[in-house]
């Protein structure tokens, strides 16, 4: 069954710490992008490469995100990776990537999307918009692919095995030991090679596990 979820598109913008970007973000509320994204380069030139951080990761994201209402989505991106490559704090590096995750997205480039909003969530287990989004663009993937993994022209089939391994891990995930059900696929699939039946599940379980991961202070 397709998706029908909506993938949250709301950009999340935020403004310079400093005057500098005053002018493109009042330009961007009145939605005139395009005079936006020429003050916020302005900005960034008069201030050069020795402006904080901070400052430059600000300026970048809200010129991608006046560049992606301009549905320039291309560049938008590469303002987005900028900001990401150089905000100097988790919540500016989650506020970059998903916003690079959309951008991705809008040019169909899925497994792009999904890496931004892993590392979204990465940066902020917190940014629910970036959960919502892996989820959605997870599933679309899964909906664009053979509902049933192949080898050598014929389907998979789970061995009683491979099945009853599947349940443990299921009661697992249940419970919210993403780690462990993820370790468990992966120790079966070392015993019964049938257990590829269940790849895509591993690959969810994994992901979440990364996603859970406690970040290092």
């Amino acid at each position: 069954m397709k998706a029908t979820w909506l993938l949250l598109f709301a950009l999340a913008t935020s403004p310079p710490s400093d005057g500098d970007g005053r002018e493109g973000n009042d330009l961007f509320r009145e939605g005139r992008y395009r005079e936006a994204a020429d003050a916020y380069l302005a900005a960034l030139d008069a201030l050069g490469p020795d402006a904080p951080a901070e400052v430059q990761a600000s300026l970048l994201n809200n010129l991608g995100a006046s560049l992606y209402r301009m549905e320039d989505y291309e560049t938008a991106l590469q303002a987005f990776v900028r900001s990401l490559s150089v905000a100097d704090t988790p919540a500016g590096r989650s506020r970059a990537a998903y916003n690079a995750g959309n951008a991705a997205y809008r040019q169909d480039n899925l497994n792009a999307a999904l890496s931004f909003f892993k590392q979204a969530l990465l940066e902020d287990g917190l940014n629910d918009s970036a959960r919502y989004n892996f989820e959605f663009v997870r599933r679309r993937v899964k909906d664009d692919q053979p509902q049933q993994q192949e080898d050598s022209g014929g389907k998979i089939e789970p061995s009683e095995y491979a099945k009853a391994l599947k349940r443990q891990a299921e009661e697992l995930v249940a419970k919210k030991q993403y780690r462990l059900a993820h370790s468990l696929m992966l120790d079966g699939l070392r015993v019964d090679d049938s257990v590829r039946a269940f790849q895509d599940f591993i690959g969810r379980t994994g992901n979440i596990a990364d996603i859970d991961q406690p970040q290092d202070s």
